[in-house]
């Protein structure tokens, strides 16, 4: 054994750091925990640190949960990156590696899709709508801790150490990777056919409702309406897209449309649009009922638009939570949260409105300064920069009523 790893170190470079993560995972030794936490990075590719806190290390000090990750790190179970979001701090992502994908693969027999490197501006997308997965698959786990909370310190740590999500032995289920995100479909108009490709951020089942519900980020970052048809990831485009799917025939002589085609399980399809609080969300109802008063038949497709509070309420029951409303009487304001007082309705509509117009503005700076440095690596063009007050504005703005 000890002339192995002495060859091994001979080698250097790759080689050598290969055999180190292998003995590294040798030595890691994987409990249920972490079982639970790679299987859940498994079906969502890539969450936070804080996500993964929420999920697996709560009410525990962040010390212990960057400890843990960095040790399935070491181990080659798992992978980071740091990137900067379009706003406020860094945030650090974690995805599984090699040796995580293989023990998934073992466990679940399903081959994780490797998560690759998300750009700077997808990933806000990504954790945007990933969070609704961390709600629903966190379940009752804050009304447990709370309960936990009111016992006796060595009893507490003891019992707190025992409470984490479990990504296995649900009775739901989220996809957001992989070919069932690759749904392709035809489209005929004017004596013609054109090939059409619809890519959700996520699918999101309920086998004993009979629901799938096609998830779609909408963070601002992509208009609500646009004269270019080629612009698909305006809202407009993607109602007509998904209207089309979900009603036209892919097999007229058997009434058989194209989802049928594609999922003939019978499940109800719904389509979420995952929207931020605030003016971007009121636009886009807007849109929907616009869009909806332009023909009966498009009240064929189940549209909702929802916050990720929203829709965790929505959804929380159908898959075994509880839904948020029940964890809060109403009125009531949480331990450490303060609600800003001495402003009227009026006036803290009109601070949200503000900062959310700031906030998509310099989104959209951003998205089109990473753009040009896409297209042109040797440009260099100064990144907008956020506000030095942004992130206590944000939280400001968060509180209000």
């Amino acid at each position: 054994m000890k002339g192995r790893e002495d060859e091994n170190e001979g080698r250097g470079g790759e080689e050598a750091g290969v055999g180190k993560r292998k003995k590294a995972a040798r030595q890691v030794v994987v409990g249920d925990r972490d079982r639970q936490l790679l299987m859940a990075l498994g079906e969502a590719r890539v969450l936070s640190s804080k996500q993964l806190g929420e999920l697996f290390f709560g009410g525990r000090a962040a010390e212990v949960r960057d400890g843990r990750l960095r040790g399935l790190e070491r181990a080659g179970y798992t992978k980071r990156s740091v990137v900067r979001k379009l706003e406020g701090p860094q945030e650090v992502c974690w995805a599984l590696d090699d040796a995580g994908c293989n023990l998934v693969e073992s466990w679940s027999g399903v081959e994780p899709v490797d998560a690759g490197e998300l750009q700077p501006e997808y990933l806000e997308h990504h954790l945007h709508f990933s969070e609704l997965y961390v709600r629903l698959l966190g379940g009752s786990l804050g009304a447990r801790l709370a309960q936990v909370a009111r016992t006796a310190a060595p009893q507490r740590n003891k019992e707190i150490r025992r409470i984490y999500a479990r990504a296995e032995g649900r009775s739901w289920q989220w996809v957001a990777t992989g070919s069932a995100l690759t749904l392709p479909w035809r489209e005929y108009a004017s004596g013609d056919s054109k090939d059409r490709l619809i890519r959700p951020d996520a699918l999101l089942e309920f086998p004993g409702k009979k629901v799938r519900v096609f998830v779609e980020g909408e963070t601002g970052s992509q208009p609500i309406q646009s004269r270019n048809k080629s612009r698909l990831g305006a809202t407009s485009a993607k109602l007509d897209r998904y209207f089309q799917y979900v009603t036209g025939l892919a097999d007229a002589a058997n009434r058989v449309s194209w989802y049928q085609q594609r999922f003939p399980d019978g499940f109800a399809p719904e389509l979420l649009l995952l929207v931020p609080e605030g003016r971007r969300q009121r636009n886009v109802e807007a849109a929907v009922q616009a869009w909806r008063g332009q023909g009966a038949a498009r009240a064929r497709l189940s549209v909702v638009v929802a916050t990720v509070e929203g829709a965790h309420q929505r959804y929380a029951t159908a898959a075994g939570g509880v839904p948020p409303v029940a964890l809060r009487v109403e009125g009531e304001v949480a331990q450490g949260e303060q609600q800003p007082a001495g402003l009227a309705p009026a006036d803290a509509v009109a601070i949200k409105e503000f900062f959310g117009s700031v906030r998509a503005d310099l989104k959209r700076r951003q998205a089109e300064v990473a753009a040009q440095q896409r297209q042109s690596p040797g440009l260099r063009v100064s990144m907008p920069l956020v506000p030095a007050a942004y992130d206590a504005m944000k939280a400001f703005v968060a509180r209000l009523p």
